[in-house]
C-alpha cells in the first residue's frame, strides 16, 4: 500500500492512492470536497472562521483537523486561543527501492522481513515487499546517517536485496515525523484533533488511530455537543485510552531492546519461533506476540498480557538455556538468522510467513472432531469429503482466502466434513477469542465474514435445488417405468 501515486520515478500507474481511495469514499456520502491549503483559522464570535487559497473565508460550526505531523497546517493553528499543543515527535526513515515484481517475489515473496540488529536507538526494522518495489521503514530515536548505514551494512539486511542493487541508491527517500507522545488536549471550544494530529499508536498504523479517534470525535458530536467539556467527557478518554496502551508498547519496545542487546537471548527468540511454526497449532505464543507487536495488528496491553503467561516464560527460559548451550537451532531454515527475524516459519514457497504448512494427501481436518476455531486457506488448495454409510462423498474444493469451520466460532460443534490438502498448503487457525478480539478492532472483518457465510448459504440453497430437482427426475422415470409395465385386464403386460 502506497499513501500517494507510489515511489518517485514510476514510469507505469499500477494502483490507486490510498488517500485519495477514502476521499472518494467520503465523497461518496455527501462530503463537500475544497482542494485547496487552508492559509488561515481564526476565532469569531465563539466560531472558527477558514480561509483556503484562493478561497473566501468560511464560518463553520465544527472544525475537526486531520493534518498528521507532518504538514504546515499546525504553525497555521498555533495562534488559536486554545490549550493544545502539538504531540512529541521523531524522525524515520522510508526508503522506495526498485527491485522489479519477479525480483521482489524471488527475493523477499509476500513476507515481512522484521530485523532484531543490536544498533544503538533502533527500535524497529523492517523490510516490506509492495509490488517492484522494496519498502524500508526504519524506526527509532531520531534516525540519522550514523544508524541508516549501520542497518544497510549489516549482513542479515544485505542479504534480503540482490547482489547487483547499491543500497545507496533508493527510487526515493523521506524522513517523515511520527508521533511518541500525544497532543496536549487535543480538542477545544468547537474545534477537535484526531488521528496524528492528536493521538496514535506507539510506531504503529496511523490509520487505525485516526479511524479510533474520529469514531470518537462523531460519537461526541451526535450525542454530546461540540463544547470544550462535551469533548472532555467522551472523547478524551479515548485519546487517554490510546496513550495508556502506549506505554504499555513502551515496556514492550524494552524488552525487544534487551533481546536485541544479547545474542543469546536473540537465538532462544529465533529457537521457540521455529518450533511453533513447526509444530502447528493454536499455542503459538512467541509468534503471535512477534507478528502482532511488529504489524500494529494487536493492542500493547493484549501482547503484554500472553507475554506475561507462565508458559510463554518456561518455553522462552528453555530456549535460553539450548542456546547458551550451543544447541543447534531446529531445521527449518525459515524463520530468519542470527540478527534478523522475519515474523513467522518457511512457507510452501519458501519464504517466511505465518501458518501451517500440509503436504498433498495430509488430513486437515477431520469430520467428527470437536472444534471452536476457525481455519483460513493461506496458499493451496483442499478437498472437503464427507463420509457417509462408509463412503466418501465429495463436497467441493476450497483455494487461497477460502474460510473452513466458521460456524464453529460462534459456537463449539462437530466438523461436518473431513479437509484433505490437494497440494501444498498453508493454514492459519483462528481461534474464538483472537476472533472476537480482531472484530473489535476491525468491524469490517464481522461484515467480510458475513458476506462468506452468505455465499455459504447461497450455494447450499442451489445445491438443495438441484438435489431436488433430480429427485424428481427420478420420481418421474420410476412413474414411467411403472406405467410402461402396468398388466391390461387379460392380466397380460402391456407397454405404453
Amino acid at each position: 500500500m502506497f499513501r500517494g501515486p507510489g515511489p518517485r520515478g514510476l514510469n507505469e500507474l499500477k494502483w490507486g492512492s490510498f488517500d485519495g481511495h477514502l476521499l472518494a469514499l467520503a465523497t461518496r456520502q455527501g462530503a463537500n470536497v475544497r482542494r485547496a491549503r487552508v492559509e488561515e483559522v481564526r476565532w469569531d464570535h465563539g466560531r472558527p472562521i477558514v480561509r483556503a487559497r484562493g478561497c473566501a473565508a468560511v464560518a463553520y460550526d465544527l472544525l475537526v483537523v486531520a493534518s498528521g505531523v507532518n504538514s504546515v497546517t499546525q504553525s497555521v493553528l498555533q495562534a488559536l486561543p486554545i490549550a493544545y499543543r502539538p504531540p512529541q515527535t521523531t524522525k524515520t526513515l522510508i526508503r522506495e527501492y526498485y527491485l522489479g515484481e519477479d525480483t521482489v517475489n524471488r527475493v523477499l515473496g509476500t513476507s515481512m522481513h522484521v530485523f532484531m540488529l543490536d544498533l544503538p536507538r533502533l527500535e524497529f526494522a523492517a523490510i516490506i515487499p509492495k509490488g517492484d518495489y522494496a519498502s524500508v521503514c526504519l524506526l527509532g530515536e531520531e534516525i540519522d546517517g550514523a544508524l541508516i548505514r549501520a542497518f544497510f551494512e549489516s549482513p542479515q539486511v544485505k542479504a534480503c536485496f540482490p547482489p547487483a542493487v547499491s543500497l545507496e541508491q533508493a527510487a526515493c527517500q523521506c524522513q517523515p515525523r511520527i508521533n511518541i507522545a500525544g497532543a496536549l488536549q487535543p480538542f477545544g471550544d468547537r474545534i477537535v484533533f484526531i488521528g496524528d494530529s492528536g493521538v496514535t499508536r506507539l510506531y504503529k498504523d496511523g490509520i487505525g488511530a485516526a479511524y479510533r479517534t474520529a469514531k470518537a470525535a462523531a460519537t461526541t458530536v451526535v450525542f454530546e455537543g461540540i463544547g470544550a467539556r462535551d469533548f472532555q467527557r467522551r472523547y478524551l478518554p479515548a485519546c487517554q485510552a490510546i496513550n495508556r496502551d502506549n506505554r504499555m508498547g513502551k515496556l514492550i519496545f524494552c524488552f525487544t531492546q534487551q533481546i536485541q542487546h544479547r545474542s543469546i537471548a536473540r537465538s532462544a527468540v529465533l529457537r521457540m519461533t521455529r518450533r511453533e511454526q513447526q509444530r502447528g497449532g493454536s499455542a503459538q505464543r512467541m509468534s503471535m506476540v512477534l507478528w502482532d507487536m511488529f504489524t500494529g495488528s494487536a493492542p500493547y496491553s493484549e501482547i503484554l498480557g500472553r507475554m506475561l503467561h507462565p508458559a510463554f516464560w518456561l518455553r522462552l527460559a528453555s530456549d535460553v538455556i539450548l542456546s547458551a548451550l550451543g544447541r543447534p537451532q531446529p531445521e527449518d531454515g525459515g524463520v530468519g538468522t542470527a540478527g534478523g527475524i522475519r515474523t513467522a516459519s518457511e512457507s510452501i514457497t519458501g519464504r517466511g510467513e505465518l501458518g501451517r504448512v500440509y503436504q498433498p494427501g495430509d488430513i486437515l481436518i477431520r469430520q467428527g472432531e470437536m472444534s471452536d476455531e476457525m481455519f483460513v486457506i493461506q496458499e493451496g488448495q483442499v478437498a472437503l469429503v464427507q463420509e457417509q454409510g462408509g463412503q466418501e462423498v465429495f463436497l467441493g474444493v476450497r483455494g487461497a482466502g477460502e474460510f473452513l469451520g466458521v460456524s464453529a466460532i460462534f459456537e463449539k460443534q462437530e466438523q461436518t466434513a473431513t479437509v484433505r490438502a490437494l497440494t501444498l498448503v498453508r493454514l492459519l487457525t483462528v481461534d474464538k477469542e483472537n476472533f472476537m478480539k480482531r472484530v473489535h478492532q476491525d468491524p469490517a472483518m464481522a461484515y467480510r465474514l458475513f458476506q462468506h457465510m452468505s455465499r455459504r448459504v447461497r450455494e447450499l440453497n442451489q445445491q438443495v435445488k438441484a438435489l431436488n430437482q433430480e429427485l424428481d427426475r427420478v420420481s418421474e422415470g420410476r412413474r414411467g417405468d411403472k406405467d410402461a409395465a402396468e398388466p391390461d385386464s387379460g392380466g397380460n403386460s402391456k407397454s405404453k
